[in-house]
């Protein structure tokens, strides 16, 4: 049979060419198709997970849950251009199971020009080979299975170490240090209260390294039990240096945030979205001793979240915004923009996402990532329901 394309994979859309005016135009949509291994009713596409974009290649990774593979779309043709995994013969990944615990891929990061890696729902980290996208090393057991998925990732090109989060592991969650080089461990940190780790009582989720102060970063979601979550920093051997401690720097005990997606901007400076509550944190981090936050109110209930160093951006993929769900960037200025409100300017409407036509009720199943394709001024959102009618409103700071 001669496959069908089923559903929307990214919708995408270009910046306009006045930076100080910003604003992005709907580009059009990507389409998917279904692997051999999509077991999902009429082989949607309606699970998926977190994406990387590779500005070498211009080539972005999504991980595509219900097809059992690594999506590959090109920034340049806006085409689909290529698949990790979804075939008998590669049948590398868990696929969408009942529960996005046991469900892979998960985590995606690229080694630019080199390497992908990809966590999957048994507690392996996989590897694979450009751009021959061929399997680089056995997959790398995090954990038991019991351990579930290994989920977020990031990458340090200094030490050459992946990190790679066991968010759903009971009953602590954990880190895992691995060496890009060999495909070794070089240690699991787990957070469960002792060796200076937090005792992360709700998981953890995205961890990012951060070149200018050169350290990595995780997002604590909630620490004994209660209270707002924080940033946890870990030197490049895997020891936690600082616990960033949002009760503390500003939101309270009874505040809310509950970190899920993090990103290093420029000087020190990292993005967090927060899964609770209406607002989302930038966490001037560079110090590493105290550290300050800066509380933007507009916006919250993200999961990835980006940085595009090329337009000095911030974006959010706010798919639980108690406003309703949408995408918004934020200026990154030249002066120390978290120390000061007025710097921080949503200047998307929140209109500006795909949504339903001329209705004000959520989106169904629009889920958690968004990517930025760097050099291109554009980016894509994926997008698993096919009966959506993609809008778009010019937007201005």
């Amino acid at each position: 049979m001669k496959p069908r394309h089923t559903a929307i994979a990214a919708v995408v859309l270009a910046l306009s060419s006045a930076p100080a005016l910003a604003q992005y135009v709907f580009q059009g949509t990507i389409p998917i198709t279904p692997s051999d291994l999509n077991v999902q009713p009429g082989k949607v596409f309606s699970s998926y997970d977190i994406s990387f974009f590779d500005p070498t290649t211009r080539l972005d990774y999504v991980a595509d849950r219900s097809n059992a593979s690594v999506d590959i779309f090109s920034a340049i043709t806006n085409t689909m251009v290529g698949r990790i995994g979804g075939t008998a013969a590669n049948n590398f990944f868990t696929g969408q199971t009942a529960t996005t615990s046991t469900s892979g891929p998960d985590g995606v990061v690229v080694v630019p020009g080199s390497q992908v890696w990809a966590g999957n729902g048994n507690s392996t980290l996989l590897s694979f080979s450009l751009p021959s996208n061929a399997q680089l090393f056995p997959p790398i057991a995090t954990g038991p299975v019991t351990a579930n998925r290994v989920d977020e990732l990031a990458y340090d090109p200094n030490s050459r170490q992946i990190i790679a989060a066991n968010n759903a592991a009971t009953p602590s969650p954990f880190l895992t240090l691995v060496n890009a080089t060999t495909g070794a461990i070089n240690r699991t940190i787990t957070f469960n209260g002792t060796g200076g780790t937090p005792n992360a009582t709700n998981g953890i989720e995205q961890p990012a390294y951060d070149s200018f102060t050169n350290k990595f970063y995780v997002s604590v979601p909630q620490v004994n039990g209660a209270g707002p979550g924080g940033v946890a920093q870990l030197d490049i051997n895997g020891n936690v240096t600082h616990f960033f401690d949002f009760s503390i720097l500003g939101l309270g005990a009874g505040g809310a945030c509950g970190p899920t997606g993090l990103a290093a901007g420029a000087g020190g400076n990292l993005i967090v979205g927060c899964g609770d509550g209406g607002s989302s944190v930038i966490l001037h981090a560079a110090d590493g001793v105290n550290g300050s936050i800066k509380v933007i109110t507009q916006v919250g209930g993200e999961d990835q979240v980006w940085y595009d160093p090329t337009t000095k951006r911030y974006f959010l993929s706010a798919r639980n915004n108690p406003g309703g769900q949408c995408w918004v960037s934020l200026t990154q200025q030249r002066k120390p923009f978290y120390k000061t409100s007025p710097q921080h300017r949503a200047i998307i409407p929140w209109q500006s996402i795909p949504c339903q036509a001329k209705s004000s009720s959520p989106l169904a199943r629009w889920q958690a990532t968004t990517f930025v394709l760097t050099g291109a001024s554009e980016f894509s959102l994926p997008f698993p329901n096919p009966k959506v009618t993609p809008c778009y409103s010019p937007a201005s700071e």
